[in-house]
C-alpha cells in the first residue's frame, strides 16, 4: 500500500523507502481522476523494470525524431501540446502550459486565446487549493507578459471579480503592465 498526498493515476516506481515512507518516480500520468488526500493506492499490474523507464527532456531530441518546427529553438514542445496542457482539469498541468506560454510564447495569438478562455472560466471558484490559485496566477502573467492591450478587460474583469485574494492581485498586478 501507497500513502499519497495527491496524484493522479497512472504508474509509479517505488525508488526509496526509509521509515515506512516511499520515495517514487511517477512513469505517467492519465487525467480521469485524482487520488485526493489520505486515500490508499494499491498496484494491480505487475511493476515495470525501472531499466525500461524512458525519460526526455524539453530541448533534448530523442533518437531519430525530427524537431517540432511549431516551437521555438530548443523548447522541444509544441503549441498542440501547450494547448493540452493549458486544457487540463490538473492545475499543475495548467500552471506548466502557462509557463510555457510565458516562457516560449508570450505573443502567439491561439495560445492566448485559450489562456484568456481558461483563466475566463475558473477565476470565480471559490477553492482552497494552492495549486489551483498558482495556476489562475500564470494564466494572469501569460497575458499580462503579453503587451497586447486587447486582454486588459478580461484581467480587469477578474482583478474586481474573483472569489480568492492572490488571483485578483495577481490580475491587478498584470493589468498594470498592459496599460
Amino acid at each position: 500500500m501507497l500513502d499519497v498526498e495527491r496524484t493522479t493515476l497512472g504508474r509509479v516506481v517505488i525508488v526509496d523507502v526509509r521509515d515506512k515512507i516511499a520515495k517514487a518516480q511517477i512513469l505517467d500520468e492519465t487525467f480521469t481522476g485524482a487520488i485526493q488526500f489520505g486515500q490508499r493506492v494499491k498496484s494491480v499490474s505487475p511493476l515495470p523494470s525501472p531499466a525500461t523507464t524512458h525519460l526526455t527532456a524539453p530541448g533534448v531530441a530523442e533518437t531519430g525524431s525530427q524537431p517540432d518546427r511549431n516551437a521555438p529553438a530548443g523548447v522541444g514542445i509544441s503549441v498542440q501540446e501547450v494547448v493540452t496542457l493549458l486544457r487540463s482539469p490538473i492545475p499543475v498541468q495548467k500552471t506548466k502550459g502557462a509557463r510555457l506560454v510565458v516562457r516560449f510564447y508570450p505573443k502567439h495569438a491561439q495560445l492566448l486565446a485559450v489562456v484568456e478562455d481558461e483563466l475566463l472560466k475558473g477565476y470565480k471558484a471559490k477553492t482552497g487549493d494552492k495549486r489551483y490559485v498558482e495556476a489562475m496566477g500564470w494564466l494572469c502573467n501569460a497575458l499580462g507578459r503579453s503587451g497586447q492591450a486587447q486582454y486588459k478587460d478580461t484581467l480587469e474583469e477578474v482583478a474586481k471579480n474573483a472569489k480568492h485574494r492572490k488571483i485578483r492581485g495577481y490580475a491587478g498586478k498584470n493589468f498594470k503592465r498592459l496599460r
